[in-house]
Formats: structure tokens, sequence, C-alpha cells
């Protein structure tokens, strides 16, 4: 049976995870990424438009991959780490080995 500092520690750890997820500062942060992706492939654009020399492939295929991640991270991560955690904790109150 946990101890009293077991509870407390686990009810903080609860506390600063929903925090975390619930943080204006990941809104902000995919605010900020979708404003940088939205440059960059305006940027991209112009050069096309501006300049004949050819792009290579790999480079904007990197690029746009770059982007998607970092998109998942600022808008979907918040939300699989509380989904994740909330299993993990279920799973430690069954007694189930969860690492």
């Amino acid at each position: 049976m946990p101890t009293l500092a077991d509870q407390a520690r686990e009810l903080e750890t609860r506390e600063l995870v929903n925090r975390l997820v619930n943080s204006p500062g990941f809104e902000a942060l995919g605010d900020k990424i979708e404003e940088l992706r939205e440059q960059y492939f305006k940027n991209l654009a112009r050069g096309l438009a501006s300049n004949s020399a050819l792009l290579d492939q790999r480079e904007i295929d990197y690029k746009r991959g770059f982007w998607q991640g970092a998109m998942y991270v600022a808008r979907r991560l918040p939300k699989q780490l509380a989904k994740d955690w909330e299993v993990l904790v279920a799973a430690a109150e069954e007694g189930e080995d969860t690492v």
C-alpha cells in the first residue's frame, strides 16, 4: 500500500503533467511553428517563380517531413502525453509492471 508521501508525490506528478499538457506555451509553440512553416513554403514558391534553377526534391521532401514532425510535437504530443500518462497510472494502480 502506498504511503502518504508516495500518494503526495503521485498527485504532484499528475498535476505537473496536467499543467504541461494544458500549458498555453504548447499552443503558442504550435502557432509559431505554423507561422514559420507557412513562411518557408511561401519563400519556396517565390523561389520557384523567380528562379529557373531546379530545386532538390529530396530537400523539399525532407523539409516537408520536418515541418510535419514539428507540428505533431506542438499540436499532438501534449494530448498523447496525457493519454499515455493515464494508461501508465492505471496500470501502476493495478500493480502491473509498466516498464
